[in-house]
């Protein structure tokens, strides 16, 4: 029976405490300035997670003539890998051993040449899901951790790590960084291919979870393989990712891989409709759904659902005077296109008791979430937000989020776990 089960995809970077840099390359660093003076000395370049993720540098330099600050972006040759990118010192320092530089890497660290068979990609901070068994080693009684994704000629799996959470507990880990998924994009006929062939599916990928996950939780550290398993080419660059915690959005707290799997298949629906606009979209829901400011969730928000409106009600333009129709009007249209009741549903217990309270005769949800956005946006409305309670605003903007969620995961073709956002606020209102 444990023969039977696959092994999880090997991490090719494995952390073992929050926030542990990750080496990407030791050896001769050259720093290659305009103004013709080129310097060297060994050093390292690596991954750096705080203050967030970025690139960084570091080499001890001894021909740098004294008081000489190296400045501006410029140059930077890796001999020993045959790299060359762009960066810029942040800190020079001199001691008897030269000059210690350190500095970012502006363009990152990428080689992209080869036919490649696979491309590994890692994935920090994603929360946990149902998937399907797999196993540590051999020994191992397997654990539910991978979920596979298919797409045209591609086939995309993300495994969990068995050691998916650092071994200095968990203290550390909210709010800090560790790497917990592995991922392997391959196509499902064996053929080999090049880098630029699979570049729209990482991006895919990346809006995908971000979605799923309502956090940054981007494909990090890819490394393309040759047939035999070499590591023959690699795309280091840093992107934001969201720090841990755990999700707040429509998914339930263990996600099933088919509930997932559902979402991919109808994501392509999404991609057409939005195209490039899906990135801003799925950056709008991460904003909002992020623990800030409650202003700027509000506000987030109800711009989300005013997209869905001209994008899902509107697409073709046939309503007319689109631009005349209020914001409250524009959500009520969304919710009927998409079979939502408009009534601010019970379990949204501060903002149900507010409607009857302080003059707010809020007719349904989409008067109050237009209400309460304009008391932020309009200056002749901002007395009244002094006056608002905290969980009162959060649950407007809870509300408002559902709203565009369940639309969203209707669209593609999900009905079931989409009212978690719901339950969450029913346990946070008894409170």
């Amino acid at each position: 029976m444990n023969a039977d089960i696959p092994e999880r995809t090997r991490p090719l970077f494995h952390m073992k405490s929050v926030n542990e840099p990750i080496t990407l390359y030791e050896g001769l660093i050259r720093i290659q300035p305009e103004n013709g003076l080129h310097f060297s000395g060994q050093g390292r370049v690596y991954w750096s997670w705080l203050p967030r993720p970025i690139i960084l540098f570091e080499c001890a330099v001894k021909d740098i003539p004294p008081f000489h600050f190296v400045s501006g972006q410029y140059g930077i040759h890796l001999p020993d890998i045959g790299v060359d990118t762009k960066g810029f010192t942040t800190h020079q320092s001199t001691s008897e051993e030269g000059v210690l530089m350190r500095g970012t890497l502006t363009s990152g660290l990428q080689k992209l040449d080869g036919q490649i068979s696979r491309v590994r990609f890692h994935v920090a901070n994603l929360n946990e899901y149902v998937g399907v068994l797999i196993k540590h080693s051999e020994s191992d009684t397997g654990y539910r951790g991978r979920i596979t994704l298919s797409d045209g000629p591609w086939r995309i799996t993300i495994d969990a790590l068995a050691e998916n959470r650092p071994e200095n507990g968990s203290a550390e880990y909210v709010g800090g960084y560790f790497i917990t998924h592995v991922g392997v994009v391959e196509r499902v006929d064996g053929n080999c291919f090049e880098w630029g062939d699979v570049q729209e599916l990482l991006e895919k990928i990346r809006l995908f979870l971000g979605f799923v996950e309502a956090r940054h939780c981007p494909p990090l550290l890819c490394v393309g393989e040759a047939e035999t398993g070499e590591e023959i080419s690699y795309d280091y660059k840093a992107f934001t990712v969201s720090t841990f915690r755990s999700r707040s959005n429509w998914s339930p707290p263990r996600l099933r891989s088919d509930t997932m799997t559902a979402i991919w298949a109808g994501f392509n629906r999404l991609n057409t409709l939005f195209g490039k606009l899906l990135t801003v979209l799925v950056s709008y829901l991460i904003s909002a759904s992020a623990q800030a400011d409650q202003s700027q969730r509000i506000i987030f928000s109800a711009a989300i659902l005013e997209m869905l409106f001209w994008r899902m009600v509107n697409k073709d333009g046939k309503l007319m005077d689109a631009d005349k129709v209020r914001l409250s009007d524009k959500i009520r249209l969304l919710l009927i296109f998409s079979d939502i009741s408009g009534n601010i549903p019970n379990d949204f217990t501060k903002l149900a008791a507010a409607a009857k309270e302080k003059g707010h005769i809020w007719v349904d949800g989409p008067h109050a979430i237009t209400d309460i956005r304009n008391s932020f946006t309009h200056a002749r409305n901002m007395e009244s937000v002094l006056d608002y309670d905290a969980l009162f605003v959060h649950q407007s903007v809870e509300l408002a989020l559902w709203y565009a969620e369940t639309a969203l995961l209707k669209y593609v073709g999900v009905t079931e776990d989409t009212d978690w956002r719901i339950r969450r606020n029913a346990r946070l209102g008894e409170n």
